[in-house]
């Protein structure tokens, strides 16, 4: 039986069309367990986002499937399933690190008017402080981790990260991943880590890591 909450068959993706097009990705094959955590490990270039943009649904592949627990990603799209963090952080300039994370929660959750889970997890992420900081009052690891607070603040079923700690400098960079592993560890989550050093990899700590690229 298959165990895969995540499956990715011959998976291919062309940009463009005719003798122009570009092949980005060729018969990518991939199989992710309910609440494992895999790295996709590979120079710039390789791939890599591609993958996160059709698993998030944000791009279809060209030929192949893809299914999230039987399902395709625009079905979890629309349930609103899915998390992403990005490099850059997405934040609203205009808005607080509470209200940046509360604008998942308007969302997702329209109906419902207790936004307490946003305060809830900043704090437990230990913004505590900056609550009612703008953007640009943070620095770069605590953008990143009020950035993943609002991926994560709906409870989706799968976590997608494309290499969020990029940007930030070496020292920053480690102490988020231990960060991060540990926010993983209380909480599992099926999720897609993007990198191109396999350095990083290892401060996780959990799930399976492998060089798919």
């Amino acid at each position: 039986m298959n165990r895969a909450a995540l499956t990715l068959t011959s998976v291919t993706k062309r940009f463009g069309s005719g003798p122009c097009s570009t092949l980005a990705l060729d018969r990518v094959t991939l199989d992710v367990v309910k609440g494992e955590f895999v790295s996709l490990i590979g120079p710039s270039g390789c791939g890599k986002t591609t993958i996160l943009r059709i698993v998030g649904g944000l791009t279809d592949q060209t030929l192949g499937e893809v299914t999230i627990f039987g399902e395709s990603p625009h079905q979890l799209q629309i349930r609103h399933e899915i998390g992403v963090a990005f490099q850059r952080s997405a934040l609203e300039p205009s808005r607080t690190a509470l209200k940046n994370v509360e604008l998942t929660l308007e969302v997702t959750e329209p109906r419902n008017r207790d936004r307490s889970k946003a305060q809830e997890l900043l704090v437990a992420f230990g913004l505590e402080d900056a609550l009612h900081k703008y953007p640009h009052e943070l620095s770069g690891g605590m953008q990143q981790r009020v950035n993943i607070a609002a991926a994560l603040v709906h409870n989706p079923s799968v976590l997608l990260l494309d290499e969020p700690f990029g940007a930030l400098d070496l020292l920053t960079r480690d102490m988020m991943a231990e960060w991060l592993g540990s926010v993983l560890l209380a909480t599992p989550k099926t999720a897609l880590f993007v990198t191109h050093s396999d350095e990083s990899v290892f401060a996780y700590g959990q799930g399976s890591s492998r060089s798919a690229l």
